[in-house]
This record gives C-alpha cells, sequence and structure tokens, in this order.
C-alpha cells in the first residue's frame, strides 16, 4: 500500500461503495437482440464458401462485427481449427455434451455415444 501524500480523487468511505447503485445494466431486451443478431450473422457466414467470405472480407462497406465473424470462420477454415468452430457452434446452437452410457452396451460390447444438444429456450 501506497504511503505519503494523496495526490487527489474521491474521499472513500469504509463500506460505502463509489456507486451505490450497483453497476450499470443494459435491458434484458437489448441484451437478446444483441444476441439474436450475433446468431443470425454466424449463421449466414456460416453457409458461405472461403471465396464468397473472402469477397464479402474485402468489401468496404462490410460492418465491423461482420468482420470479425469472417475472419473467425475463414480462419477456423484455413487452419482446421476445431476451437473457433466449437466456438461458432456454440453461439448458435448451444454447447454439446458428450457421454457414454453403460446401459447402452449392446451384444457385441460397443458403447453407444449420445449426443445432447440443449435448446437453450431458443427456437428453431
Amino acid at each position: 500500500m501506497a504511503t505519503g501524500k494523496k495526490t487527489g480523487g474521491k474521499d472513500f468511505a469504509k463500506g460505502n461503495p463509489g456507486r451505490p447503485k450497483g453497476s450499470v445494466t443494459l435491458p434484458k431486451e437489448i441484451k437478446e437482440l444483441n444476441r439474436r443478431k450475433v446468431e443470425v450473422l454466424i449463421s449466414k457466414y456460416m453457409a458461405m464458401n472461403l471465396s464468397s467470405l473472402q469477397a464479402k472480407f474485402k468489401d468496404k462497406k462490410t460492418s465491423s462485427i461482420d468482420l470479425m465473424i469472417i475472419k473467425i470462420i475463414t480462419e477456423c477454415i484455413k487452419r482446421g481449427d476445431y476451437v473457433r468452430f466449437n466456438f461458432l457452434l456454440e453461439r448458435t446452437i448451444g454447447t454439446v455434451n458428450r457421454f457414454a452410457s453403460l446401459s447402452d452396451v449392446s451384444e457385441d460390447q460397443s458403447a453407444t455415444t449420445v449426443i445432447v444438444i440443449p435448446s437453450n429456450n431458443r427456437e428453431g
């Protein structure tokens, strides 16, 4: 802890926060709108081929959020990066949980893999 002369700033009393009402939060409707917009953009660009994505990336009228999503997708394609691909899938369909159930073992002793995709209150 620093010692010496105070150089300025507000004197905070112990137990009294600087912002008594808490941090500023966005309304739920705005957060939902932003999440939906990103999901729509990811879905839109995931359906495009690499040359179309590169042409859109070079277009001067493309917005910054579009550029960021296109960059993630093109890097995923070029490098075969499953981490970026997984990020995009989680943003659109939710987390995919994989597990093997021992009760599903057949006569030949091979386990069945079950993939559970949560709805996350999403339509479609």
